[in-house]
């Protein structure tokens, strides 16, 4: 049907495998996993996490005190994610 609109309608277009657009999205999904993947052989030191959470939380507490809510729940949010990642779900990669 959508082959026979667009035959109709004048319009060129180009059909991408699926496989390619698997591949591509697969990529992109790694990728964006390996930006927030905090696991790692830097944080094997306790002191590191817990220095990262706090800091998280001061900075938002920081923004609580200027009233920049918006950013305040930035802060906590990553904070609690940080604090889920390096104390309940911690399992270090060996590089």
């Amino acid at each position: 049907m959508f082959k026979r609109c667009m035959a109709a309608a004048g319009v060129e277009y180009q059909v991408v495998a699926s496989e390619n657009r698997n591949v591509t999205h697969n990529r992109a999904f790694a990728m964006r996993r390996k930006l927030i993947d905090v696991q790692i052989p830097f944080f094997i030191p306790v002191w590191r996490r817990v220095v990262v959470v706090a800091l998280c939380f001061g900075w938002a507490l920081l923004e609580v005190t200027a009233e920049n809510t918006e950013w305040a729940v930035l802060a906590v949010g990553i904070a609690i994610y940080c604090a889920h990642q390096f104390f309940l779900a911690f399992d270090p990669k060996e590089k």
